[in-house]
Formats: structure tokens, sequence, C-alpha cells
């Protein structure tokens, strides 16, 4: 019994009369190399237009096993070789040494791994359900927002699906968006961005039904819905998104909220009074345009960002009263609670702006010559 107990998986398959132990240990390999795979299916297409370097670099699959207890001659080195090189698509001429060693083992663990962070809506596995019970009822408010009840468990910063870092980037680009005219509120049929391959939509039906006036919260809550199209447009379900987030950083390197500079488009509106897309909120960028001096539209720029300052304040101030509920429909009473939740945000970095074009204007228009990427 204890001679039984003590052997080893190198001893116990090197006995003479192992050979049905060799076969069930290559079955049972086999089967090890295949449920190490990670439990999750990777969209390959859109991977390898994001990561065309997936063959020369630690973003493909790597598998971690441990060293099997066969050394040169042991009877399970040959057929474990053979599986290995099988399996994990090795070359006959690339040795596979690593794999193997002398340690006296029962049993090894094989796992596998990306070498790499892989963006989650690479993720079949978890985009494709979503899109599947989703798709269907994203044009129906109503049945969107049922299929959307109690799907929310955090406050809105830490539910929106990206970064602090990006977070702050995509509401410093809504405050440039708004005074470019670039950016629409949401009057009921959603909002949209300007951009010069063309007007970019963000998700409608929104997450909320929320008025024009929390045009932004809904814009950040509805990030989310942008899972149910990835499986089949991919990377153009963010395109509004990406858009917004330019117009928010001074390049595309450089994403700080301190790093934050007039440049692009909103230089040349305050410059030049022009700007290189057509807005889709005219009205807006023509009450920019009303003044004809360069120092007269800067001062309307921040005039624009100081009314939204003083209510996204005066919102912050106002305490929560126990009451706040969104009701099976979405609707949430009070309307501005949900804006609250990331009031402190939109403080920030609408002041981050307002206060880029005030050091700009001192300047007289001798910020960086660099432009946005």
């Amino acid at each position: 019994m204890s001679r039984h107990l003590a052997t080893s998986l190198g001893a116990y398959l090197a006995d003479p009369s192992s050979e049905d132990r060799l076969r069930k240990f290559k079955q049972r390999f086999e089967l090890a190399l295949d449920q190490a795979k990670p439990l999750c299916e990777i969209d390959n297409t859109y991977f390898n237009v994001e990561y065309p370097e997936r063959h020369d670099s630690q973003l493909r699959l790597q598998p971690v096993i441990e060293p099997l207890p066969f050394p040169t001659g042991h009877p399970a080195r040959e057929p474990a070789e053979q599986l290995i090189r099988a399996r994990l698509s090795i070359p006959p001429d690339q040795p596979v040494s690593s794999f193997f060693g002398d340690r006296d083992v029962e049993g090894i663990v094989v796992t596998n791994f990306l070498g790499a962070a892989v963006f989650p809506g690479m993720i079949s596995s978890f985009t494709g359900p979503i899109a599947k019970f989703g798709a269907p009822v994203r044009e129906d408010a109503e049945l969107l927002r049922a299929w959307l009840s109690f799907k929310r468990a955090r406050t809105l910063d830490e539910f929106i699906p990206v970064p602090e870092v990006v977070l702050r980037a995509l509401i410093r680009g809504f405050a440039v968006g708004r005074i470019l005219g670039y950016v629409t509120l949401d009057e009921g049929t959603g909002s949209a961005i300007a951009t010069r391959e063309g007007t970019r939509k963000f998700p409608s039906p929104g997450m909320l039904p929320l008025g024009k006036n929390n045009t932004v919260t809904n814009i950040l809550a509805s990030m989310p819905l942008v899972f149910t199209e990835l499986p089949t447009i991919r990377e153009q379900a963010f395109a509004a998104y990406g858009a917004l987030f330019d117009l928010g950083v001074t390049r595309s390197d450089l994403v700080q909220s301190e790093q934050f500079e007039v440049v692009g488009d909103l230089r040349s509106l305050i410059d030049e009074g022009r700007t290189s897309v057509t807005p889709l909120d005219a009205v807006r960028q023509r009450e920019i345009l009303a003044k004809v001096e360069r120092l007269g539209r800067a001062e309307e720029c921040r005039s624009v960002l100081d009314s939204n300052i003083k209510r996204f304040t005066e919102l912050n101030a106002k305490p929560y009263r126990g009451s706040e509920v969104v009701n099976a429909q979405g609707v949430v009473g009070w309307e501005d609670a949900v804006t609250k939740e990331i009031a402190r945000f939109l403080i920030d970095e609408f002041t981050i702006v307002r206060d880029a074009i005030a050091r700009y204007e001192r300047s007289g228009g001798s910020g960086s010559d660099d432009v946005r990427a």
C-alpha cells in the first residue's frame, strides 16, 4: 500500500507493463490541453484588426504546463512531445525540452493565458449573449428599459465601462463639442456628434429617459449599450465615443486633465471664427460666432462653460432625500439625481476646459502648436 501511494507519475508510466497506462495518459493529457484553454471565445477578426502583431508578440495564447516528469528515454516522453507539438502548433525544428523536467511529482497542472490584456469587446463569449438579448429591443425604448431594469448596481462613476481618465476626457470632449456645436442635445430622439467622416450617433434610445439638460449623463450612462452592436460592426460601435474622446484630449498621447490645451477646431473657432466640420447645432455655434473679435469669442465660450459649472455645482450641493427612484419604465425621479452621481467629475472637467480657454485668451493665441491627433 505504501509503495502504491508513493508512486510518482513518471514511475507509474515507466512500468514495463504500463501500455494501458500510457494510452490513458495520452487521452487525459490531450483532454487537459483542451480544457486548459481560456473559458472564453475571442473574436479573431476584431482581434487581428486591433492587434495585427498577434503572431509576433506575447498577445497570442500561451500555454503554461508544469514540467512533465519524463526525462529523455522515458516511455511517455515521445507521445507527450507529439501531443505538445500537435496541440500547440510547435514546428519540428523548435525544441520542446522546456516542457519536461525530472521532478518526482504525482501530477501536473496545465493552463493557458493571453500575454497581454485584451479589450472586453473582443471577447465574443461576452458580447455575443449581450447582443443576442439586447439587439432585438434596441429600437424600442419601452422594451429596452424593461430589459435594463435592475441592471445597474453601482453609482454612475463606477458603472460607465471606462477608466476614470477616459471618463474625464469624454466629459471634456462633451464640453468642447457643445461649444463647437458638434454635439447635439437629446430632445427625445438621441444625441449625435459631427466628425470629418460624417455624423456619428450615440445609443438611442438611451439608458435612461433623461431630458436635454442631462444629455451628457445619458451619453455616458448609455455607453454599455454599444456592446449590443459589437459582434456585427465591431470598432465602429464606438465611433461616436471615439470622436468625443478626441475632442477632450490635446493629443492621443496626452489624455490627462492637466494636459488639456486649446487645440484643433476649438482654437480655430476662437482665433478665426471657423471650424473644419459643419456643426450639427448651428444655433450654438452662431452664439459664439456672434462675437466678431477673438477675445469676445473666447469670453462667450467661457460663459457657456460657466453656466454649466454653476448648475453642476448647485446640483452637487443638493442633498439626496432618500426618495430618488427609477421606475419600471426607467424614469428617474428626480431626473437630475443621476447627473448628481457624476457632478464632481463634470465640475472638474468643465472647469479644466474653461481655464484652458482663459489661459489661451491671455496668451494672445500663443499656445501649443500641436494639433489634435
